[in-house]
C-alpha cells in the first residue's frame, strides 16, 4: 500500500532528545510503513531554512506521493488509507483535526514502548495531565503545520517550499496560500489525531521571526495573483 510514498523528514541532529524522538520514529516507519521510502532533507543555511531541507529531502524522493513530516510527529499509520484516498478529490491532505503536544516526561514514557505501538492506546483526553491540547486546531485559525500530503506534480508546480523563509515560522502558511491558490480546497479529516514529542525549543530569531512575518504578508497577501511568486520561488529554489 504504501511502495507510492516518500516520506520527507526536514531534520538536524541536536545530538539530543529530538534525536532520540527520530530514531523511536524512524523504526516506527520501517516496522509499520517497510515499503515507503525515506528521504531525510538537512538544511546548509544559516540560520536554519525548514523550507530548504524539505525541498533537499524531496530531491532524493522516488515516489509518486509526498508525506511530509516533521521527525517529532506520531500518528495512527492506519489513518493514511483515509487519507490517501481523499487525494482523488484533493490536491493537499492534512491529516488532522486535532494536535496533541506530549510533555517531557510522557515522551519519555513513549519512547520506553514498542515503536509499533498503537496510539489510541494512550488516554486522549484533556484529563490527561501528560498531553497539551492545541486549542487553536478548533479555532478558526487551524494549525497546518508538522504533516501534510501531496503528489509530486502538485509539489513542485507550487514550486516547493520558499527557502526565503529562514528561522522560526510562516513557511508552512505561505506553502498553504499557493496551494489554496492554485487547487482552491484542501482535504482534512474532521476526526484524525497526530501527537508531537516533546523537545527542547529552539532559540527563537527574533530578526527572522520578522522577516518571516513581513515576508508572508507583503508576498503572500490575501487575494494577490502569485503566479509571479511562484515562479520565483522556483528559481530561487534551483540557484540558491
Amino acid at each position: 500500500m504504501f511502495e507510492n510514498i516518500s516520506i520527507l523528514i526536514p531534520y538536524t541532529s541536536d545530538n539530543g532528545l529530538r534525536e532520540k524522538n527520530w530514531n523511536w520514529i524512524k523504526n516506527r516507519y520501517e516496522l509499520l510503513m517497510p515499503d515507503a521510502e525515506i528521504c531525510i532533507g538537512e538544511s546548509y543555511k544559516q540560520p536554519y531554512s525548514r523550507s530548504e531541507a524539505i525541498n533537499n529531502a524531496a530531491k532524493k524522493a522516488t515516489r509518486e506521493i509526498f508525506l511530509i513530516v516533521d521527525a517529532d510527529i506520531v500518528f495512527d499509520i492506519n489513518d493514511l488509507y483515509r487519507c490517501l484516498d481523499m487525494l482523488k478529490t484533493y490536491k493537499w491532505i492534512i491529516p488532522y483535526s486535532k494536535l496533541i503536544k506530549f510533555n517531557r516526561v510522557f515522551t519519555r514514557e513513549i519512547l520506553s514502548y514498542d515503536s509499533s505501538f498503537d496510539i489510541h492506546s494512550i488516554e486522549l483526553s484533556e484529563s490527561n495531565s501528560n498531553i497539551f491540547f492545541d486549542s487553536s486546531t478548533n479555532s478558526r485559525y487551524q494549525v497546518i503545520g508538522g504533516i501534510c500530503i501531496i503528489r509530486r506534480e502538485h509539489f513542485y508546480e507550487c514550486g516547493g517550499f520558499d527557502e526565503r523563509f529562514r528561522g522560526w515560522g510562516g513557511e508552512d502558511d505561505a506553502f498553504s496560500r499557493v496551494v489554496k491558490y492554485l487547487y482552491k480546497e484542501i482535504g482534512r479529516p474532521l476526526d484524525m489525531t497526530v501527537c508531537h514529542l516533546f523537545h527542547e525549543a529552539s532559540p527563537r530569531d527574533i530578526d527572522c521571526h520578522e522577516k518571516n512575518i513581513d515576508l508572508l504578508k507583503t508576498e503572500y497577501a490575501k487575494n494577490k495573483d502569485l503566479l509571479s511568486v511562484i515562479k520565483f520561488i522556483k528559481d530561487f529554489n534551483s540557484y540558491n
